[in-house]
């Protein structure tokens, strides 16, 4: 009996229905009987004493063939329910033991405070800390463990399963909760690992019950990630779910909660989400323009909130913010101008009015990195060369990225104009883009040093007029789709002699580059008057269309070559084939195409908790004896490390343990890294058991930290009764038809 008690169910509804299955057979057997009414003759009488000697054999065969159907049928529904056999901690593989696999977050979120009393400044890691306190106790002495932490990376805190606990307890002791993200992913990956290599992961051990495994975390929504489609390829990065599924397949699962799940008593939490420079080339005195979000992933309304940004000491604004409801965010907007050229960090922080409560601080700050620049040099190669002003094939264009005005404004782009013989020149890499207005054709080496322009994160502009060889352009410049131009050329449209035109198409998912427009429907750029463009014939894998006519046909195409953008404007950038020059979006549209070409130059300085900071080196800087050096937001002073890139060499460092503005100096200059919390660790609300069971779709056990003391049968291992439970109504269903034959053919 204590066996049987010992037999538990992951899906008990299932073993309820296999039982009850089990009545259809003897339901089936009454009513075949009710079938029949027995009418005595007497010819019957005599048949009847002759058959009395054997009755009692064939009653022993059918009620045994009934007992055998029954049988079957019960254990195939108890198999499908998941059956284990959960045993008590000295049960575990003779002189072995239970191997206890305990995986302690120490991630970003862990750091909030419960609230559940007031002043009370305990934290999550305090409870996930305290549950495996209690649980080390609850082992015996015989069980081997090993700790695993969370805090991305995921880690082993003890590598090798031991059994000397007060070197567990202390490695336990002395792991922290940091501003890191949750990787439980790598964490149970780890622990799938550490069965494989361990004697319980020998000869079926894993199967027999001896291994458990215990998730002591606040199980939220980002901590498990999304799962993996079931048509993902086969080298596709697995989700915590996936992982979930593959431990609980050679282990016992439990899952330790840490806070209340069913958001009941979700904590108060704001956090800013998001704070960047919108403006894509910011530049010495011109208006830089900043976005910054802030959401309410609490359970009350926030009230009195405000957000203040600082450069250093310099105080730049202060924002206060409406009213943020439950789960509601809200953005905010400001300009700065720069008087200093170089690498600036800029810091974001929310200010809450009052006593306010706030469970996480980490995540009430975050930093910005952006570069200033005197200005971003862009070369126009103009094919009909102009004496001045507004003549020539790029004078519009000129004028549009850098207006002359009287009262002498400044602006992030400067454009030079070269005829097509002085490009070959010019120093490409000393530009940001390249744009080519109506030249007829170039030379080989020119076209492939744009094509190395491109790769080497240049962009370059093509803008069509009636002297470009379109046959040139598709053998040099296209070159069968291995060339720079962004697609093939097609034939002018309409064709010559043909006085119809077309406009611009309005788009309802506008691209970066058309983003001014998206509720301008009718706006100048969709009213100018399109005389003549080139065709195309793009392909559509490889490349972008941001902007069409209204017939469909692509008018801007966009196409990624290395670490640059090629871009095809297929109209001329003058008033030869269209009036578009004379509007006023004519600005917005080429200043926003040129800033979309331009080379990112700090997104790789924008980086979260635990990623490394890594900054290309030139020759120059390799020739240099001394090593980068690092400023640590809290004023110390550490050595990059020098790795090989795909792309070159790179000064790189590691420790960025913990969020704030880290500066590099690399060959006289100073660049500011951002280093920010991954704002997943900002919703605090757990999944509760039906959602988990939902997004793991596999067997666990689930217990609240507070509920360890009262769990007796925490520390037991399991053994899953699913395979030989099939494999027992596979012998019941062979016993019962060679059984039938047998009693059939002796009938006979």
């Amino acid at each position: 009996m204590s066996a049987l008690a010992a037999i538990s169910f992951a899906l008990p509804s299932l073993a309820v229905a296999g039982v009850a299955g089990g009545a259809v057979p003897i339901v089936i057997h009454l009513l075949h009987r009710r079938r029949f009414r027995r009418t005595p003759w007497a010819a019957m009488s005599f048949l009847l004493a002759a058959n009395r000697r054997s009755r009692r054999r064939m009653q022993l065969e059918q009620w045994l063939l009934l007992a055998l159907r029954t049988l079957a049928i019960m254990l195939l529904g108890l198999a499908a329910s998941g059956p284990f056999l959960t045993r008590s901690a000295f049960s575990g593989v003779p002189g072995r033991g239970t191997l206890r696999i305990l995986l302690l977050d120490n991630s970003c979120s862990m750091q909030a405070v419960t609230q559940d009393v007031p002043d009370d400044e305990t934290t999550r890691f305090d409870q996930v800390r305290a549950a495996a306190r209690q649980l080390l106790d609850s082992f015996p002495d015989t069980d081997s463990v090993s700790l695993i932490t969370l805090a991305s990376p995921a880690g082993r805190a003890v590598s090798a399963p031991t059994r000397d606990r007060r070197h567990v307890q202390s490695r336990v002791d002395a792991v922290t909760a940091g501003e890191r993200g949750t990787d439980l992913n790598g964490g149970l990956r780890l622990a799938a690992e550490t069965i494989r290599g361990s004697e319980w992961g020998t000869a079926g051990a894993a199967r027999t019950g001896s291994v458990v495994v215990y998730v002591i975390s606040d199980l939220t929504r980002a901590a498990l990630g999304e799962d993996v489609l079931a048509d993902a390829p086969a080298d596709a990065t697995r989700s915590s779910a996936s992982a979930a599924r593959d431990v609980a397949g050679m282990a016992r699962l439990v899952l330790v909660g840490v806070g209340t799940p069913d958001g009941e008593k979700a904590l108060d939490n704001a956090a800013i989400t998001r704070f960047a420079a919108t403006s894509p080339l910011p530049a010495v005195d011109v208006p830089v323009r900043f976005r910054v979000d802030v959401t309410n992933f609490g359970h009350r309304t926030v009230e009195g909130l405000a957000v203040q940004v600082h450069q250093e000491d310099r105080f730049l604004r202060r924002m206060e913010l409406p009213t943020l409801a439950p789960g509601k965010g809200e953005t905010a907007w400001f300009s700065a101008v720069f008087d200093t050229a170089g690498s600036l960090g800029l810091e974001a922080r929310l200010v809450f009015a009052g006593e306010s409560a706030d469970a996480l601080a980490a995540d009430n700050v975050r930093y910005a990195s952006i570069e200033t620049r005197e200005h971003v040099p862009v070369l126009l190669v103009d094919g009909r060369p102009g004496a001045a002003g507004l003549s020539g094939a790029a004078g519009y264009l000129a004028m549009a990225l850098a207006p002359r005005s009287a009262a002498g404004d400044r602006y992030a782009l400067a454009p030079k104009v070269v005829a097509p013989y002085d490009l070959t020149g010019e120093v490409l890499s000393a530009y940001d883009v390249i744009a080519l207005c109506d030249v007829p054709q170039l030379a080989p080496a020119a076209w492939n040093g744009l094509r190395d322009f491109v790769a080497a994160g240049g962009g370059l502009l093509v803008t069509l007029g009636e002297d470009v060889q379109i046959p040139h352009y598709n053998e040099a410049a296209y070159a069968g789709g291995e060339g720079v131009l962004a697609a093939e050329l097609g034939e002018p449209f309409p064709p010559a002699g043909d006085e119809r035109g077309t406009r611009l198409k309005h788009e309802a998912s506008p691209h970066p580059v058309t983003s001014d427009f998206a509720d301008a429907a009718d706006s100048g750029l969709f009213q100018s008057r399109i005389s003549r463009y080139v065709r195309t014939n793009p392909d559509s894998d490889r490349t972008d269309v941001p902007l069409r006519y209204e017939n469909g046909d692509p008018a801007i195409l966009i196409r990624t070559i290395g670490r640059g953008r090629s871009c095809l404007f297929t109209t001329s950038a003058d008033m030869m084939w269209t009036n578009l020059p004379a509007k006023g979006d004519y600005v917005s549209l080429m200043t926003n195409l040129v800033s979309h070409l331009a080379p990112a130059r700090t997104g790789h300085r924008s980086v979260l908790v635990g990623e490394p900071l890594a900054e290309p080196l030139s020759p120059a800087g390799l020739s240099r004896p001394e090593r980068p050096a690092v400023l640590l937001p809290d004023g110390q002073t550490q050595t990059a490390a020098l790795s090989t890139e795909v792309d070159g060499v790179a000064a790189t460092y590691a420790g960025t343990d913990k969020a704030g503005l880290y500066v590099m100096q690399v060959e006289s200059a100073a660049h500011t890294f951002a280093v920010n919390v991954d704002i997943d660790e900002a919703d605090l609300t757990p999944l509760s058991k039906t959602a988990l069971a939902e997004r793991l779709a596999c067997r666990f056990d689930y217990v609240s930290a507070a509920e360890i003391r009262d769990s007796a049968d925490l520390t037991a291992a399991t053994t899953d009764l699913s395979v030989p439970a099939l494999a027992l109504v596979l012998t019941l269903l062979l016993c019962e038809s060679w059984l039938a034959a047998r009693f059939g053919a002796a009938a006979g």
